[in-house]
C-alpha cells in the first residue's frame, strides 16, 4: 500500500470520525435548552371586561402584558420552568390578571415530560407542518396550524395559526368563583425556522361564563400584539443566533476538512467563534436594554418632564442662593437621567433618514448651544459655508454625542475645536479635545454597544453615532494624540 493511500485512508478516518464526534456531540448540545433558560416578550392591545359577574362590559381601555419565562431548576435533562403573564390596565395601573404556572420540560426535545407529544417551544429547524404545542400563552392543548411564509423586518419567518374554543380559564381569573369561564381564541406566532426562535404575537379573545355547556354572557372581549420594541428586539437577537447556527452547522464542519489540511484555519474559526458568542451576548444584553427602554420611556420619561417643569418653576420663584443653588444641581441630575434615556432609545429605535437642506457648521453651532458645560472649557467652531443634504434631527444627535464625550473627557477644563475639509463629494469634520487621550487598546473598542470607559454611561452612545453616520453612506473613526473623531458624509445623500 502506496503512502498516498495511506494518507487518503487516514485523512478519511480522521475527518469521518470528527464528523461523527460533530454531528453527535456538538450539535445536540448546542440545540439543547440551557439551564439558564429564560424568555421575556411584552405586547399591548385593548380590551374590556366586567368588574362583577352582574356588572356590564367597560368602556374599551389600553392593556399592557407580558410574558417571562425562567428556568428555576434542573434535573438531568428536565428543566422546570416558572411561567408569568401578568396584563395591567394603562390607565389606571391596575392588574388585571396574573397567572403564573411551573412547567416540566425535556431540554432536549423541547416537549412537556409531564404531558404526551406537546410541545413547550420549538426546536430549531422548524417545518412547514402542523404541531402540537400546550404553550403558556394559549393555556390548553392546542395545534399550531401552518399558516404561510412572512417578513418580520427584513427576517423571513414561518406563521402558525391557532383557532382555540371552549377552553376552561376559570382559574385566570378566581374572583369569579365559582363560575365556570370559557374562552375562545384566535392566535398567531411567527417563527424564525433555523432557530425556532418566536419574535412575534398576535391574540384576539372573548371570554364568557358558561352555565350547563351554554354561554350566558361575555365577560372579557379583547385583542393584543407583541409591541414593536419586544418585536424589533427579539428579531435582532434571532438575527444574531442564525449566524451563530450557521457557523456551527455549515461553517465551521467545513473548516474543520479544510483543517485536516491546513491546521491554521482551526485556529482562526476558533477565534471567530469566540467573536460570535460574544456577540451572542451583547445582542442578549441588548433585548433586556430594549424591552427596558420601552418601560423606561413610558414609566420615567413623562415623570421626570413634570419634575423639570416644576424646578423650573420653582427656580423662578425663590431668592436664597442656596435655595437656587440646590434647585440647579436638581434640574442638572434630572437632564442627566433623561441623556440616559435617550441614549438607550437612540440606539434601539429605527428611523427613517429625511433628506434636509443643512448649513453643517450653523447645525454645529447650534448644538453647542445647547449642550451644557463650565466656563473652564472652550469650544472653538471654525466657520465654514459648506452646505450638505442629510438628516438634521440625526445629526443633531450625532453632534451631541460626539460634543459631550469630548467634554467628558477634559474633565472640567481644556479646549475642544472644531474644524472642516472640502473633499469635493464628501466633508470631513474634525473633533479634537485636549484630554488625557485614548488608550490605544480602546480605539478598536470604542465603538462596540456596551463598552464604556465611563464610571457612569450606558455605553451606546458612540455606537448610535456609528449606526448615524453608515446610515449615511458616511465614516466614523477616531485617532489618539490628540483625540480626535473623524466624520466623514457624502454632500448628497
Amino acid at each position: 500500500m502506496n503512502d498516498a493511500i495511506k494518507l487518503t485512508i487516514i485523512v478519511t478516518s480522521v475527518v469521518g470520525a470528527m464528523m461523527v464526534i460533530w454531528s453527535g456531540v456538538i450539535i445536540p448540545e448546542f440545540e439543547k435548552l440551557p439551564n439558564d433558560y429564560s424568555f421575556y416578550m411584552e405586547y399591548d392591545g385593548e380590551d374590556k371586561i366586567i368588574e362583577t359577574v352582574d356588572g356590564e362590559l367597560s368602556d374599551v381601555f389600553k392593556l399592557r402584558e407580558s410574558i417571562s419565562l425562567k428556568a428555576t431548576s434542573n434535573q438531568g435533562n428536565t428543566l422546570e420552568i416558572l411561567s408569568e403573564i401578568k396584563g395591567v390596565r394603562l390607565d389606571t395601573d391596575e392588574i388585571v390578571f396574573d397567572v403564573t404556572n411551573n412547567y416540566k420540560v425535556d431540554k432536549i426535545t423541547r416537549m412537556h415530560t409531564d404531558k404526551e407529544s406537546q410541545m413547550f417551544i420549538f426546536l430549531p429547524g422548524v417545518q412547514k407542518q402542523d404541531y402540537d404545542f400546550f404553550h403558556p400563552l394559549i393555556f390548553s392543548d392546542a395545534t399550531l396550524i401552518f399558516d404561510g411564509e412572512d417578513t418580520v423586518k427584513d427576517l423571513k419567518v414561518y406563521k402558525f395559526t391557532v383557532i382555540s374554543e371552549k377552553n376552561d380559564i376559570s382559574f385566570v381569573f378566581p374572583q369569579f368563583e365559582p363560575n365556570v369561564i370559557w374562552s375562545d381564541t384566535e392566535t398567531t406566532f411567527w417563527v424564525q425556522p433555523t432557530t425556532g426562535d418566536v419574535v412575534k404575537f398576535k391574540r384576539t379573545w372573548e371570554d364568557y361564563f358558561v352555565v350547563d355547556g351554554e354561554k350566558i354572557k361575555t365577560m372579557q372581549i379583547g385583542g393584543k400584539e407583541s409591541t414593536q420594541y419586544s418585536t424589533d428586539i427579539l428579531v435582532e437577537a434571532t438575527k444574531a443566533k442564525i449566524q451563530y447556527v450557521n457557523y456551527y452547522k455549515i461553517v465551521l464542519p467545513t473548516f474543520i476538512i479544510l483543517g485536516i489540511i491546513a491546521i491554521s484555519s482551526l485556529f482562526y474559526l476558533r477565534k471567530k467563534l469566540v467573536i460570535s458568542r460574544l456577540e451572542i451576548i451583547k445582542k442578549e444584553k441588548l433585548v433586556m436594554i430594549g424591552n427596558l427602554s420601552s418601560r423606561i420611556a413610558h414609566d420615567i420619561r413623562n415623570p421626570l418632564n413634570v419634575i423639570s417643569m416644576n424646578l423650573e418653576l420653582m427656580e423662578s420663584n425663590v431668592k436664597s442662593d442656596a435655595e437656587i443653588t440646590r434647585i440647579n444641581r436638581m434640574i442638572k441630575a434630572t437632564k442627566t437621567i433623561t441623556y440616559q434615556v435617550e441614549n438607550v432609545l437612540d440606539f434601539v429605535r429605527e428611523r427613517p433618514i429625511e433628506n434636509n437642506d443643512i448649513k453643517i457648521g450653523k447645525l454645529i453651532d447650534r448644538v453647542i448651544t445647547t449642550v451644557t458645560y463650565p466656563d473652564t472649557i472652550t469650544i472653538q467652531n471654525q466657520e465654514t459655508d459648506i452646505s450638505i443634504k442629510a438628516d438634521k434631527n440625526q445629526l443633531d444627535i450625532l453632534f451631541t454625542n460626539l460634543i459631550l464625550n469630548s467634554i467628558q473627557a477634559l474633565k472640567n477644563k481644556g479646549e475642544i475645536n472644531i474644524k472642516y475639509q472640502d473633499m469635493g463629494e464628501r466633508i470631513q469634520i474634525l473633533i479634537s479635545d485636549s484630554g488625557d487621550g485614548l488608550l490605544e487598546t480602546n480605539v478598536k473598542k470604542i465603538f462596540e454597544p456596551l463598552f464604556t470607559t465611563k464610571q457612569q454611561g450606558t455605553g451606546l452612545g458612540l455606537a448610535s453615532c456609528r449606526t448615524i453616520v453608515t446610515s449615511h453612506k458616511g465614516t466614523l473613526n477616531v485617532r489618539i494624540n490628540p483625540t480626535t473623531f473623524i466624520v466623514e458624509l457624502p454632500k448628497n445623500l
